[in-house]
């Protein structure tokens, strides 16, 4: 138990540094990528408006604008920050999570269903620290589709909306993965306890979000069948 403990906690030492090598790769990837675009922009600014590469042009623009976001969305993430509760959309992080995994889940053949509703009353949060919850969230979602290796792949879907008595707003994250059993349901919170294979998680996700969680004066709620799925709920004052 010992060394297990102390191999979960070097691997834990391994994802700190890969935030620090995130931050610092993104800043590389982010000077050719501005004279990419600018670049771009030079040549439709030359350009007749009747050319026939205008449009392409235009989709090399928007891709670099998409990868410029993606970008600042990982510094964002990878940087050590205080924790700090201002007014926020709770939608944007949520969007931005997404669209860091979006080819991702692509690739993993997962369908994804937003239903965010606009103009929500703002919470008090932390921006990059829900972000960190929401990717948890996908990528554990995902995982547990990919276990059921099914050529249809899955659905993952998120709803948010106020609750009955309009006091409070609910993040709802659902998925069609394999779920999770009954015995386990209860434990899936605490520091280092996976239901994932060997080498698939060292079982601290979801015990971080727990906590970031409780700082936001929320709550979080798994509930879950095995091989229709797991819903995580989220409340939010």
């Amino acid at each position: 138990k010992l060394k297990e403990t102390q191999e979960q906690l070097i691997q834990s030492g391994k994802m700190a540094a890969m935030g620090q090598l995130a931050a610092g790769i993104s800043h590389e990837l982010n000077q050719p990528l501005t004279g990419i675009k600018g670049f771009t922009q030079a040549i439709l600014m030359d350009l007749d408006e009747s050319s026939p590469i205008r449009e392409d042009l235009r989709k090399i623009e928007q891709q670099a604008e998409r990868m410029e976001k993606i970008i600042k969305n990982i510094r964002l993430f990878a940087k050590k920050a205080e924790f700090k509760l201002e007014p926020m959309d709770i939608n944007q992080p949520i969007e931005d999570s997404f669209m860091l995994l979006n080819q991702q889940l692509k690739l993993h053949n997962i369908k994804v269903e937003r239903r965010l509703k606009p103009n929500l009353p703002r919470i008090r949060g932390d921006a990059n620290q829900l972000q960190q919850v929401f990717l948890n969230l996908i990528t554990n979602a995902r995982d547990a589709i990919d276990i059921l290796n099914r050529a249809s792949g899955g659905t993952i879907t998120v709803t948010t909306d106020l609750d009955k008595d309009k006091q409070n707003i609910k993040v709802i994250f659902s998925d069609t993965g394999c779920g999770i059993k009954k015995e386990e349901l209860s434990n899936i919170f605490n520091p280092f306890y996976t239901t994932k294979s060997p080498g698939g998680g060292i079982g601290l996700g979801l015990s971080i979000c727990y906590r970031i969680i409780q700082d936001h004066k929320a709550t979080i709620e798994a509930d879950s069948k095995v091989g229709q799925g797991t819903t995580f709920t989220l409340t939010f004052p």
